[in-house]
């Protein structure tokens, strides 16, 4: 019930026991009656100032509870605010939880560019090493074609020395001939 409405009963009521009052005189009332009329009237007054001082005390509860709804509004207004810089800071912690996974995937990248290009100087180490065995395995056949050339070459030597020691033997021989065919 609205103060107005509660003011506008309590008027009622006072004006209903005027009416009433009224109403005694006209019929005689006896002194009875107008006292207990009177007596309804003060205890009326009396639950008007009594109300009077309700409606004030309820209009202090109101601004106090306005004052208490205005801060709870700041503190709310507050709250937002911390809210929203919380997600600008989520936000940001996103950005770089995201560069960070780029940077890994990068990362993975060329580590696996790394594995290849090791798998592939593995491969060329592999195949150098197959070529020093088949370059070792040729200078072994070329050594060995060269100690047979030697042996040949030495073997050759020592029939050109015995050659040309028969050689000259034959050429003193000759000259001892014409020496002695011309005698």
């Amino acid at each position: 019930m609205s103060d107005r409405e509660l003011l506008e009963l309590l008027l009622k009521k006072v004006s209903e026991t005027d009416s009433r009052i009224s109403n005694m005189e006209e019929n005689m009332a006896t002194k009875d009656d107008i006292r207990a009329i009177k007596d309804d009237i003060r205890a009326t007054k009396d639950d008007i100032r009594a109300t009077k001082d309700d409606i004030e005390a309820i209009k202090d509860d109101i601004r106090a509870t306005k004052d208490d709804i205005e801060a709870t509004k700041d503190d709310i207004r507050a709250t937002k605010d911390d809210i929203e810089a919380t997600k600008e800071d989520i936000r940001a912690i996103k950005d770089d939880i995201e560069a960070t996974k780029d940077d890994i995937r990068a990362t993975k990248d060329d580590i696996e560019a790394t594995k290849d290009d090791i798998r592939a100087i593995k491969d060329d180490i592999g195949a150098t090493k197959d070529d020093i065995r088949d370059v070792k395995s040729e200078i072994a056949r070329v050594e060995r074609k060269l100690d047979a050339v030697y042996e040949q070459v030495s073997g050759l030597t020592e029939f050109k020395t015995i050659t040309a020691k028969k050689i000259s033997n034959l050429i003193l021989d000759v000259k001892v001939l014409k020496k002695a065919i011309a005698e």
